[in-house]
């Protein structure tokens, strides 16, 4: 016989350590279900942690070495997503005791060796579709692996508890992981969802047994919670960032918001899209995790998903432009390289500085994009101007954090280079120590590939973070970019100090120095007596525009 035959089948695990019966079992089931088999719990638990299949139903034996079926059954009762996973267990016809211990553990049915085919195909067939019914109705209500609230069943009971409490004043306190996407990149399933389930639980450990919970999108949180002060919620907000120390993703960040005192006559939609504009505008602020509602939220909220929305139009249509600042070389007297910046004036809201959108299409993984076109005109323009005879100065593009959560960013760039066939010492990367804390290996792999490839690359905003020394040690850097903040605090002795530090370590390790944010002449002279090689800044020239660049170079 055949059961619930479809156009897609469903898949199988057989966990069993008898191989026969193993494949008695793939025989049975093979013509309606892809059997995958595993020879005892442990591969068996690799094979649903791996990802690589949805399961509809688990076969599993009790006796196997390694891990047997109870080690088993305990493991996956943690893991939120195989929780919902039907198990039919193959026992023996006197096992009554056994079975019990299965039920309690989490096992759906049983079948009885050795194996009647038709027995088995009825029973796998009807807990399947029994586990799928109850799943769609489950799913709609709850989320699968925190089991709060779904988006659209928090927004229904939050607002009947707002209608049936007028005397009460009720909070709306959302969280939102920051970079989500990034993170599951990183990490696995189960690592991601044992993220979620720890913030569910922080949040029910800190709000009131009244309090509603639930999960409005893939990395938000939202409670409809009595009225707290602002200090309570700061309370909150330091307890639940020492409950995310303990969880296994180290570089989570999670931002807090409330919204105080709800009007039950504003849709709580709206609510939590007010509370959450209040954590689009903490986002880039250093230092700062929780927010509390006000109406200027709102307009800022509005302009950033203006932007958000207009971004990839704008790509489209090449809205963007590249701009050229000269570094200008002290020992020749003229420019010995540029930067490439972007510039963005859109139709409708006008020019829209990069210390705006930078931020925010770092948030939301657009900027590899950004970077990957402004590379892509870069060569371009190098191309040109090599075709051309025209004067020829090294570029140097920059890597976002955000572009090293790409799985081949160095290849990217290397095709990138070699579409123009430009040499590759032509092309510098700009890196910050900032993606180094980030992802400590990737970073470094990375960036080792692009130097092996020929590509020189400049370490920016040097000084301004923790690592710098430990970044300079494990990798192979050309140039030292040093932060601004050096240029506009040379009066201070304790400055001038670390920078001829800084210019003894460069020249033991044979960098060349850039110093930015130059902007008179008494800071240039003070450069050029400790030893450095450019002088990137508004003394020599501000960013230019392709046509301005090529006669800067031509002129100086």
């Amino acid at each position: 016989m055949k059961e619930m035959t479809n156009n897609k089948k469903r898949n199988i695990l057989v966990v069993e350590d008898d191989l026969i019966n193993r494949e008695i079992l793939s025989a049975i089931l093979s013509d309606n279900y892809n059997v995958i088999q595993a020879e005892n719990g442990l591969v068996g638990l690799e094979i649903l942690e791996s990802g690589e299949y949805d399961f509809s139903l688990i076969l599993l034996d009790i006796q196997m070495p390694v891990m047997n079926g109870y080690e088993f059954l305990e493991a996956i009762g943690q893991i939120p997503s195989f929780k919902s996973i039907p198990i039919i267990i193959a026992t023996s016809s006197n096992a009554t005791a056994e079975e019990i211990q299965c039920l309690e553990n989490g096992a759906s049915d049983f079948v009885v060796k050795p194996y009647n085919p038709d027995v088995i195909l009825r029973r796998v067939g009807s807990m399947i579709r029994l586990s799928e019914a109850s799943s769609v109705i489950d799913r709609v209500e709850h989320d699968a692996v925190t089991g709060i609230y779904s988006r659209e069943f928090f927004f229904l009971n939050a607002e009947n508890a707002l209608l049936e409490n007028t005397h009460t004043e009720y909070d709306i306190f959302c969280c939102n992981i920051m970079s989500f996407k990034m993170l599951q990149n990183r990490h696995s399933k189960v690592k991601i969802e044992k993220l979620l389930i720890g913030i569910t639980k922080a949040l029910k450990e800190n709000f009131n047994s009244d309090s509603i919970y639930g999960k409005t999108t893939s990395h938000t949180f939202s409670v409809l919670t009595p009225h707290k002060s602002r200090e309570n919620y700061e309370s909150i907000v330091e307890n639940l960032r020492n409950a995310l120390k303990s969880l296994p993703i180290s570089d989570a960040v999670v931002y807090f918001a409330s919204y105080p005192s709800v009007d039950s006559s504003v849709p709580v939609m709206t609510l939590c899209t007010r509370a959450l504009a209040a954590i689009e505008d903490i986002k880039y602020q250093f230092g700062k995790q929780f927010a509390e509602y006000n109406s200027e939220f709102n307009d800022k909220y509005i302009r950033r998903h203006a932007i958000l929305g207009f971004m990839e139009s704008a790509l489209k249509e090449k809205q963007f432009e590249i701009f050229y600042q000269p570094k200008y070389s002290l020992a020749k007297g003229k420019a010995g390289g540029a930067e490439a910046l972007v510039r963005w004036t859109h139709p409708e809201l006008g020019f829209i500085s990069p210390a705006e959108f930078i931020p925010l299409f770092e948030s939301c993984g657009f900027i590899t994009e950004l970077d990957f076109y402004i590379a892509d005109k870069v060569c371009s323009d190098l191309r040109e101007w090599l075709d051309s005879g025209k004067p020829v100065v090294p570029v140097s593009c920059n890597l976002s954090r955000a572009d090293f959560s790409h799985p081949h960013l160095a290849e990217v760039i290397e095709q990138i280079a070699d579409k123009y066939s430009i040499p590759h010492n032509l092309l510098h990367i700009e890196v910050t120590e900032s993606a180094y804390t980030d992802n400590m290996q990737v970073f470094l792999d990375t960036v080792q590939k692009l130097h092996n490839s020929g590509f020189c690359i400049e370490l920016d905003d040097f000084g301004a973070g923790y690592s710098s020394l430990t970044v300079l040690s494990e990798l192979d850097i050309d140039v030292l970019k040093l932060d601004m903040y050096f240029a506009r605090n040379m009066e201070l002795s304790k400055q001038r100090l670390i920078l001829k530090h800084i210019f003894s370590i460069a020249q033991g390790l044979n960098m060349e120095v850039v110093a930015e944010g130059v902007e008179t002449k008494e800071q240039s002279d003070a450069f050029r007596e400790m030893g450095c090689t450019y002088i990137q800044g508004y003394y020599y020239s501000k960013p230019l525009t392709k046509a301005q660049f090529e006669e800067y170079v031509k002129e100086v």
